[in-house]
């Protein structure tokens, strides 16, 4: 009997046991610490296997590193192929026999970033390029015998001798350090530099019979300079100075070549509304001429565009609403004919020589990213990897696309997150996550990294939502550009209106809800603590304040004169107007303040003049600042810190929960 009892108590506890590490947990910081990512994927020319990044936080180190992985279509096992601290951007010889990758290996000035090759079955890797300033893109020759490759002028040994004398005033716009394009020999591994003068290049791209290249050009490498790209033929020899394809108001990029070499693919818009330039698919003949809009009636942004073998249609990757999709259109004119379909985002496709198979990544709202392929025939979806394993045992809520109208009657969208164990007539806190652009889009990818952990509100039992206002992207031309001159109108109204339609749906507790933003997202933010106090708390990351300092402070102010029609000093109400700081004396509600320390995109007196305004005001705020961060947080401590220190403040003003972590909220 005892034995018998001994047993019975052994059976119940191992039940216990095993039920206890079956049952799903609420996400917590580590796991999205913990989290990898997975992208690049890059299909070799047979289509029968795939190298790609996968990236994750050394926390010790407080750093990002990247491994090349690889896994073969047949056999859906992968394997770790570098081990380099940080290995990105695989391309296939076109034979197959070798993989070219970015790299940072090496101590000090050795790591900077270089081209290295390995064969595809394995071995030691092989630094190709020694140039005195970090390789930012490549593309092999189609004999494989060359690598073209872009990286910025050195410093004189004159410049170099006043930097390390310190005597190195910066005069604003001088002193350009421009992209240059070079390319460099296999065998004798001698590097010829092919531009020259005041341009500066990127996305290289090679003639089918590797005579000549193509590249994207800047008159300058000034962010604001952006939206002046053009398209340039170079001679792969060099004798001659670079040829632009056409003239356009702009901004031209994303160039591919035809098979046959007579034509060349691209998006190009026009810059009369600045960085808010709609682009359209064309093709132009490479020695000049009119381009030509391939799908005039298709009215999304593509891309990554590449040519099918034969040359008769153009494979794109196109964001659609809250997903991303893969099409395919007529070279010589026709609809554009869908090619995936269903929930999620499609990332980093890559084709088959014989364009018959494709490679990329694909996550959505409850699955974090992993590599497929598909035939793009029938197109079925096979998964190759799962790099998150540890997941498994994580409870995820689960998600919607809401739909609502605006005051105007205009059709709007988001995502909803709900709540895990989500309870029918029960309500819920609500986070507001404002996404950054304006012309951002929330898509279906996973919600649990630094930037974006809703799987941790989730597991905390709210609701998170996810508007996509007017002026989101993947919606069309008119409705990207429906927040021209009306920032927060009718953006910060769709917000509000979506809001309203969950507390009328029963989902939401309307004393409980909160919003979050960054950049853009932080500027909504701002605006919206100025006009409303229907929330109990917000964080603004990164967030403008101030339009009218904003204009004349940041690194694109080219930006805001597309939207506001004009400079900041030709339409003062408007830059003032719409700025939070013009309201501040209304603003009531706790506000959480995070910025980068380095950040020239939305510089720092944005988050100082709104953290002054409400102290004086006797707003509870807290002030961060991140050193050595620009407009987002790359350092793992920072992202993690950022995650508590929200966190914290949400539950305690929203929930008035003091919850315990290492980051201090202040007052």
């Amino acid at each position: 009997m005892k034995r018998r009892n001994l047993i019975m108590i052994l059976a119940m506890f191992s039940f216990a046991v095993t039920s206890a590490a079956q049952t799903p947990r609420p996400m917590n910081f580590d796991d999205v610490m913990a989290l990898k990512t997975v992208n690049n994927a890059a299909l070799s020319p047979d289509g029968k296997q795939v190298v790609y990044v996968v990236g994750y936080a050394d926390m010790k180190e407080n750093e990002r590193r990247s491994e090349l992985w690889m896994v073969a279509v047949d056999a859906a096992k992968p394997r770790r192929f570098t081990t380099g601290k940080n290995d990105t951007a695989p391309q296939w010889s076109p034979d197959g026999q070798t993989i070219a990758f970015i790299s940072t290996r090496g101590v000090g000035e050795a790591a900077k970033a270089q081209i290295y090759l390995i064969p595809a079955f394995g071995g030691e890797a092989e630094k190709l390029t020694d140039s005195k300033t970090a390789v930012n893109g490549f593309a092999w020759s189609p004999d494989g015998k060359r690598i073209a490759y872009v990286a910025p002028m050195p410093l004189t040994e004159a410049e170099e001798k006043k930097l390390k004398d310190k005597d190195d005033p910066q005069v604003a716009d001088s002193n350009y350090r421009f992209s240059r394009l070079s390319v460099i020999d296999l065998e004798s591994k001698k590097a010829v530099e092919l531009t020259r003068g005041e341009l500066s290049v990127s996305d290289p791209q090679w003639s089918p019979d590797g005579k000549r290249l193509s590249v994207t050009g800047h008159p300058t490498p000034k962010a604001d300079d952006g939206s002046y790209g053009d398209i340039y033929v170079v001679n792969a020899d060099g004798n001659d100075a670079p040829r632009k394809l056409f003239v356009n108001d702009g901004p031209d990029s994303n160039a591919a070549w035809s098979p046959d070499g007579k034509w060349i693919a691209c998006n190009s818009g026009n810059r009369a509304t600045g960085f808010t330039s709609y682009t359209r698919v064309n093709v132009v003949a490479t020695e000049g001429g009119e381009p030509r809009v391939v799908a005039p009636a298709f009215d999304y942004v593509a891309s990554n565009i590449t040519w099918s073998r034969d040359g008769s249609q153009l494979l794109l990757s196109v964001s659609q609403r809250t997903t991303s999709q893969l099409y395919r259109v007529p070279v010589a004119g026709g609809e554009a004919k869908q090619i995936s379909s269903g929930d999620g985002v499609i990332s980093s496709a890559s084709y088959s020589a014989d364009s018959s198979r494709v490679a990329f990544t694909r996550a959505d709202m409850q699955h974090a990213s992993d590599v497929y392929v598909a035939t793009l025939g029938s197109f079925s979806p096979l998964k190759l990897t799962d790099h998150h394993a540890q997941l498994k045992n994580v409870a995820v809520g689960k998600s919607e696309v809401s739909k609502w109208k605006g005051k105007d009657g205009l059709e709007i969208e988001g995502l909803l997150l709900y709540p895990v164990n989500y309870e029918v007539g029960k309500r819920y806190p609500l986070l507001a996550w404002i996404h950054g652009g304006p012309s951002g889009v929330w898509a279906q990818s996973f919600p649990a990294v630094s930037n974006n952990f809703g799987q941790i509100w989730s597991g905390k039992g709210w609701f998170v939502f996810y508007p996509n206002p007017r002026g989101s992207s993947g919606y069309g031309e008119k409705f990207v550009t429906a927040n021209v001159n009306d920032w927060g109108v009718g953006d910060y109204q769709d917000i509000q209106t979506g809001i309203d339609s969950l507390i009328g749906r029963g989902l939401v507790d309307s004393e409980k809800m909160g919003q979050s933003g960054w950049s853009y997202g932080g500027y909504m933010t701002a605006w919206t603590l100025t006009q409303t106090n229907r929330f109990k708390a917000v964080m603004v990351g990164a967030g403008l304040s101030n339009n009218f300092s904003m204009y004349g402070t940041n690194d694109i102010p080219k930006y805001l004169e597309g939207y506001f029609n004009g400079t900041a000093y030709d339409n003062v109400e408007a830059y003032w107007t719409r700025s939070a700081m013009a309201h501040i004396k209304k603003a009531k509600t706790p506000t959480l303040i995070l910025h980068g320390g380095n950040d020239q995109r939305v510089p720092v007196g944005q988050a100082q003049e709104l953290y002054m305004g409400l102290k004086k005001n006797n707003v509870p705020v807290s002030l961060v600042f991140y050193p050595r961060e620009g407009h987002g947080l790359l350092e793992p401590r920072h992202q993690l810190d950022r995650m508590k220190r929200e966190t914290a403040w949400f539950l305690k003003y929203v929930l008035g929960v003091e919850e315990t972590t290492t980051a201090s909220t202040g007052n």
